[in-house]
């Protein structure tokens, strides 16, 4: 799966190096490349705001079907009022998985994403794998414990290469002909892990902080302009589930105190330009407009139909 993840960041890899050829600085690199990404991920956003918008105009029907069978709880019951839904959503051309199908699509995507932000040496300078594990193999020589590798630890060899490149020449030839990104900005060096540590204060321990801040008002703005069933809903307000809301947002404070903080970087702009996304495309693809749209053609094919059998 690593493997498959690796092969889709080389495409992506190629625009995260244009991304830095035209602003040179490592912060604006990775936000215009994350720009650029949602971009050609909004036809994916979009055929589930659509799909969303399908299942809110069903949503009277299914709620026709439970009214039904209200009060029956065994599972002969259940089955059938599954059956029934599951069958009108056939007549109506609805897949109610269809929405599922763009975030699955994006899993890999996002994954690799990742890659190409956590690894510059390989996509965004171009060095070959093995001359990286050369670099990390030579950093690693006399320490106790190794700390340099090819993956996250791309960009803390960066930090150590950079004011004395053509030293590391022999053993990664290619260095000679790469653009090595600069990872210090605002005299804050983004190849390091975040720390707690106040004196001196370490301000990149700010970076998670932020992070778990946006993550948790982007879900709610998420939720706010998406279609969610009541019964979805009903099941979200439970304890557990609440947990479960709460639980990604401090996870991803626990990941960003042990790698690089430029990986909190590029979750901010993702989740604060997918926020942005969300607002635009709940604007545009409206629930409540649709829900009007349907509601005055159904009204106009009813009485069209009346007046066609008087």
């Amino acid at each position: 799966m690593i493997k498959l993840f690796e092969l889709i960041a080389i495409p992506f890899g190629y625009v995260m190096k244009f991304a830095y050829s035209l602003t040179h600085n490592y912060l604006l690199a990775i936000l215009l490349f994350t720009v650029i990404m949602e971009i050609i991920l909004s036809p994916l956003a979009i055929k589930q705001q659509k799909n969303q918008i399908k299942q809110a105009r069903l949503a009277p029907k299914v709620a026709a079907i439970r009214k039904k069978y209200a009060g029956r709880t065994d599972q002969v019951t259940q089955q059938k009022m599954q059956q029934e839904t599951m069958e009108m959503y056939q007549q109506e051309n609805f897949n109610p998985m269809g929405g599922c199908l763009p975030l699955l699509i994006q899993l890999p995507i996002i994954s690799a994403l990742y890659f190409v932000v956590q690894q510059p040496l390989r996509y965004l300078c171009n060095i070959p794998v093995s001359e990286i594990e050369a670099l990390a193999n030579y950093l690693n020589q006399g320490l106790e414990k190794p700390i340099y590798n090819t993956g996250a630890g791309q960009l803390q060899i960066i930090n150590v290469i950079k004011d004395h490149i053509s030293d590391y020449f022999t053993i990664a030839p290619s260095l000679k002909t790469a653009d090595i990104p600069n990872l210090t900005v605002f005299g804050l060096d983004f190849s390091q892990v975040p720390s707690l540590t106040f004196k001196p204060f370490d301000w990149l321990m700010l970076i998670p902080i932020v992070t778990f801040f946006v993550m948790v008002f982007s879900t709610k703005i998420m939720q706010k302009f998406s279609y969610r069933d009541p019964m979805t809903i009903e099941q979200q307000n439970n304890p557990s589930m609440k947990i479960m809301t709460w639980s990604m947002p401090l996870l991803s404070v626990w990941f960003e105190f042990n790698f690089a903080a430029a990986i909190g970087i590029y979750w901010i702009f993702q989740n604060i330009l997918s926020t942005i996304q969300t607002l635009i495309l709940g604007k545009v693809y409206s629930n409540e407009k649709v829900l009007a749209r349907a509601m005055v053609t159904e009204t106009i094919a009813r009485r069209s139909k009346e007046a066609n059998d008087k």
